[in-house]
């Protein structure tokens, strides 16, 4: 009779653990997605990020960049011709 008590009381521990067993698994699997999504809206982000500053440098500071490399080039220009003025 004792015996039959263990093995129904092993039966309900195997089928608890079981259900344990489980949850667990459900909530890993849950926490991997998660973690998967969240790599995948990093990258987005980054890439994002990455985009608007490019699209930001070309549309507003590339004209005004330009405009600067010209001046220094017409003061490259200057100042060759002061120098070659003064050589002669």
């Amino acid at each position: 009779m004792e015996e039959d008590i263990d093995i129904s009381n092993i039966k309900d521990l195997v089928q608890k653990n079981v259900a344990i067993a489980e949850d667990t698994n459900r909530t890993v699997h849950a926490m991997r997605r998660a973690q998967k999504w969240g790599a995948f809206f990093k990258f987005v982000w980054w890439a994002v990020i990455i985009v608007v500053s490019g699209a930001t440098y070309y549309l507003y500071f590339q004209p005004y960049v330009g405009k600067i490399e010209r001046l220094y080039e017409q003061a490259q220009i200057g100042t060759q011709q002061l120098q070659s003025f003064f050589k002669k």
